[in-house]
C-alpha cells in the first residue's frame, strides 16, 4: 500500500494505491505464437519514417508486449541470416514467418525464390547446427481470406506448387545427407519441421480445399500439402467448429480483424478493453496456440464512402472506422511526443496481460497434471480445474462477463495456483440436477469442510475427496480448508448460481408435422418415456412446450441441464433447437451431442442468447439422427436450469 501525489496546475492530489502480488512467476518465455503485421508504409504515414531502424525499433519493442511481427525486412541473404540468428535465440520470439515471395499486387508467386530460400535456410541450419525451421510457419497474403478476397482459385495451385518445391527440397537433403556434419537427431528434426511446416490460411475449414480433393494426380505424393485453417474468433464458438480446425501434429490458430464484433472478443476501440485480454484465456481453454492479426499500425481513416484516407492525427480522431474503430491500430506514433518508438494502446497492454495470464494458466495446469498423475487420473484435463474460472467470462467464444468477473477469475486462479503448489487439485467437476459435485485430490494433508473431513477414497498418491454443493442460493461456493504441516489454508470458489428443476411430467411432448412422425408420452417414476414412430425423413423430432418450459427458460438463465436415457442399442446424434416467445423462427444451439445407449447428462450454455429479442423460450426441440429411421423411445429423466 502507498500513495501517489499528482500535481496538476500547481494543485496536488493524493492517490491511495493498493497492490496484491501473487506468489507465481510469469515466464518470460512465450508459449503462445503470434503473427501481427507491421508495415513500413504505415510507419511513413504516422512516424514520417519508414527506415529499417524505425521498423526494428517497433519490432523489438512489440516483443516486450509478447507480440511477434510477421516478417523481417532484409535485402541480402547475409542480412537475413543475421536476423534469423538474432531472433531465433530470443526466447520472446516464438514465430518466424518463412519469407513469402508475392508480387506487389498479390497476383503472382515466385516459386524459384522459395526454392533458393529453402536451400539457404537449410544450409544455415547445418552450418550453425540449429533447427531454424522449428519456429517457422507460412502465411501468404496472396491467399488471405480467400472466401472474401475472391482468391479461392489461387489456393490449390499455389499450395500444390509450394508442396512440390518442399518435397523436392527434402528429397535432395536426404540424397546429400553425407555432406552435412550434424547429428542424425538434428538432421531428422530439420527434415520433420520442413515437412510439417504450418501453412496457415485465414478461413474457416473448407472441405473443397482438402488435399485429397484437389490433387491433380492422386498418385503423386509430391503434391501433398496440409492447410492449417485459421478461423476468426467466432469460428471457434462451438465444440464442433473447434474440432473442424484440428490437424494432427499441427498447432491451432485463430485471428481477429474488423469482424466479428460484440459479443465476441475484439481489439476494437469501442469494445470493452478486457475482451482483448480474455482472448488468451479462451486460447488456453481451447488449445489454440496461434494468434494472427492483420495490422498493428494502420494509418488510415475510413471515409463515409468506405475509402481509406490518411489519418493526420490519430490522437485527435475517435471515428477512425465506421463500424470498428481502432481496428488494425493498437499502437500510436511516438513522434508527436519526441519518442523514437510507439506509444502502446490500452488494448495492446490488455493483449500482453492476457498472454501473461495464459502463462500462469499453463504453468498451473502443468503442475496440476503432474499431481493428478500421482493419483492415477490418466484422462485429467486442467480445464476441469479451471472450468469455474471460464464460466463467468464467456460461453463458447462469446463474452458474457465484465472486468469485475475477470478480477474474480484471476483471484480464483491465484488460489488454484497456490493450492497446486501445495499438492491439492480439483480433478473433476460434475454438473448435477440441483448441485455440483467436486472431486479434490490432495497428495498430502487433510481437507475439511465445516470443520469435518468429508468422504474420501485413498489413492496411491494421496486422498480423493468428494464435496457436493447444493445450489439453492443466488451464489454458491466450494469452500474447504487444507490442513498441511501444521498450517491451515482456506479455499473458496464459485460454482455458479441457483439451480431449479422443471417438472418433466408437466411438459407437452409432440412430433413435427412435416416429418410425419407421431410422438406419444408416458409418465414414469423416473421421468417421461417418449415414443416416436418411424420417420420418412433423416431426423426424428420431439417438441417440448408448455408453461413449465416458458416460465423457466428466460432471461437470467445461464445453462440448461437435460438428463435423458437412451434404451436403444444404437447411438444417435442430437441437436437442440428452440423457438422464442416473440418469434416463430426455429434456432439451433449449434452443438451436436453424441448420445450413447444408457443415461446421459447434457449441459447447454444459453447465457449468450439474445433474451431481449426472445423474451423467453416457449419450445425446446430434440433433432435426432439415427442410422435407421425406425420406431424408438427415450426417457426424459430431468431438466433443470442454472441462473
Amino acid at each position: 500500500t502507498g500513495n501517489y501525489t499528482v500535481t496538476i496546475d500547481e494543485k496536488s492530489y493524493s492517490v491511495p494505491v493498493k497492490v496484491t502480488v501473487w506468489g507465481a512467476e510469469v515466464s518470460s518465455k512465450n508459449n503462445l505464437r503470434t503473427s501481427f503485421v507491421l508495415r513500413n508504409a504505415e510507419l511513413l504515414k504516422t512516424e514520417l519514417d519508414s527506415s529499417d531502424e524505425m521498423y526494428y525499433r517497433y519490432f523489438d519493442d512489440l516483443l516486450d508486449y509478447r507480440i511477434n511481427c510477421s516478417s523481417f525486412n532484409y535485402r541480402t541473404y547475409e542480412e537475413y541470416a543475421e536476423l534469423l540468428r538474432k531472433y531465433y535465440h530470443d526466447e520472446r520470439v516464438t514465430t518466424i514467418n518463412l519469407p513469402k515471395f508475392e508480387n506487389g499486387n498479390w497476383t503472382n508467386y515466385d516459386f524459384t525464390k522459395l526454392e533458393s530460400h529453402l536451400n539457404f535456410i537449410s544450409e544455415l541450419c547445418f552450418e550453425d547446427k540449429v533447427d531454424y525451421y522449428s519456429k517457422m510457419y507460412y502465411y501468404l497474403s496472396i491467399i488471405d481470406e480467400p472466401h472474401i478476397t475472391n482468391t479461392e482459385d489461387k489456393v490449390v495451385p499455389i499450395y500444390k506448387n509450394i508442396a512440390v518445391k518442399v518435397h523436392e527440397h527434402v528429397r535432395k537433403l536426404r540424397e546429400n545427407r553425407s555432406n552435412y556434419d550434424v547429428s542424425d537427431e538434428l538432421f531428422e528434426s530439420i527434415i520433420y519441421d520442413i515437412e510439417n511446416l504450418e501453412w496457415v490460411c485465414t478461413s474457416v475449414y473448407r472441405d473443397d480445399f482438402i488435399y485429397e480433393n484437389n490433387k491433380s494426380d492422386p498418385e503423386n505424393p509430391d503434391e501433398e500439402y496440409t492447410i492449417t485453417w485459421v478461423p476468426p474468433f467466432d469460428g471457434c464458438n462451438t465444440p464442433s467448429s473447434r474440432l473442424e480446425h484440428v490437424n494432427e501434429n499441427l498447432e491451432e490458430w485463430w485471428y481477429g480483424c474488423n469482424w466479428p464484433g460484440d459479443p465476441y472478443p475484439t481489439y476494437h476501440l469501442d469494445d470493452k478493453v478486457f475482451t482483448a485480454r480474455v482472448c488468451s484465456w479462451m486460447q488456453y481453454n481451447y488449445n489454440i496456440t496461434g494468434n494472427l492479426y492483420w495490422r498493428v499500425n494502420y494509418g488510415g481513416q475510413e471515409s463515409s464512402l468506405g475509402v481509406s484516407e490518411p489519418l493526420e492525427d490519430p490522437y485527435d480522431v475517435t471515428n477512425q472506422n465506421q463500424k470498428d474503430n481502432g481496428e488494425g491500430w493498437i499502437v500510436y506514433p511516438g513522434k508527436p511526443y519526441g519518442l523514437d518508438s510507439f506509444v502502446p494502446s490500452l488494448r495492446l497492454i490488455a493483449i500482453r496481460d492476457g498472454m501473461e495470464d495464459y502463462e500462469v494458466l499453463k504453468a498451473t495446469g502443468d503442475i496440476c497434471k503432474e499431481i493428478a498423475a500421482l493419483g492415477g487420473y490418466t484422462n485429467y484435463d486442467p480445464n476441469t480445474t479451471f472450468s469455474s474460472l471460464y464460466a463467468s467470462l464467456y460461453q463458447g467464444a462469446k463474452i458474457i462477463g465484465d472486468e469485475n468477473d475477470l478480477t474474480v477469475s484471476r483471484e480464483m486462479l491465484a488460489q488454484l495456483a497456490n493450492f497446486a503448489a501445495k499438492g491439492t487439485v480439483i480433478v473433476d467437476v460434475e454438473n448435477k440436477l440441483k448441485s455440483t459435485a467436486v472431486k479434490v485430490f490432495a497428495k498430502a494433508g487433510t481437507i475439511k469442510v465445516n470443520g469435518a473431513e468429508p468422504t474420501y477414497v485413498t489413492k496411491e498418491g494421496g486422498k480423493e475427496y468428494t464435496i457436493e454443493i447444493v445450489q439453492n442460493k443466488t451464489e454458491n461456493y466450494l469452500s474447504f480448508v487444507l490442513e498441511l504441516d501444521g498450517q491451515s489454508y482456506d479455499f473458496e470458489m464459485s460454482v455458479g448460481g441457483k439451480k431449479a428443476e422443471l417438472d418433466v411430467q408437466k411438459i407437452t411432448y409432440a412430433g413435427l408435422a412435416k416429418n410425419s412422425n407421431t410422438v406419444s408420452s408416458t409418465k414414469l417414476e423416473s421421468g417421461v418415456e417418449v415414443k416416436f414412430s418411424e420417420s420418412p425423413t433423416k431426423q426424428q423430432v420431439i417438441k417440448m412446450s408448455g408453461s413449465e418450459i416458458q416460465n423457466a427458460l428466460k432471461k437470467g438463465v445461464t445453462s440448461i441441464q437435460i438428463e435423458i436415457d437412451n434404451p436403444n442399442a444404437d447411438d444417435f446424434e442430437l441437436e437442440i433447437g428452440y423457438v422464442g416467445e416473440k418469434s416463430p423462427i426455429v434456432y439451433k444451439m449449434a452443438n451436436k451431442h453424441h448420445i450413447e445407449s444408457g443415461s446421459t447428462m447434457i449441459t447447454i450454455s444459453v447465457g449468450t442468447l439474445d433474451w431481449n429479442a426472445l423474451r423467453s423460450i416457449k419450445e425446446l426441440r430434440f433433432y435426432m439422427t439415427f442410422e435407421q429411421m425406425q420406431e424408438r423411445s427415450l426417457t426424459v429423466k430431468s431438466i433443470s436450469v442454472t441462473y
